[in-house]
């Protein structure tokens, strides 16, 4: 959600077929990277990136560890 809030764009858009199932959704989501936030939004500051960028991580383990850590990055940007 917060990449689309930033970028206007989703992470993983289906591709354009009528005949996308979730089977596929979940594929892409599995094996695809998303685009980098600064190719939408250039002048998206480095940390929320960067933030960004780890919540969408394929592993588990580089993610945040829960929202609470999320949270307080987050704050840590605002007040930055």
């Amino acid at each position: 959600v917060l990449y689309q809030m930033v970028t206007g764009e989703l992470p993983f858009p289906p591709e354009k077929n009528v005949n996308t199932s979730l089977f596929d959704l979940l594929e892409a989501i599995a094996k695809l990277d998303h685009k980098p936030v600064f190719q939408w939004r250039p002048e998206c500051p480095y940390p929320l990136a960067a933030l960004i960028h780890q919540l969408l991580s394929k592993r588990p383990e580089d993610r945040p560890p829960s929202a609470l850590v999320v949270a307080e990055r987050l704050e840590e940007i605002l007040q930055n």
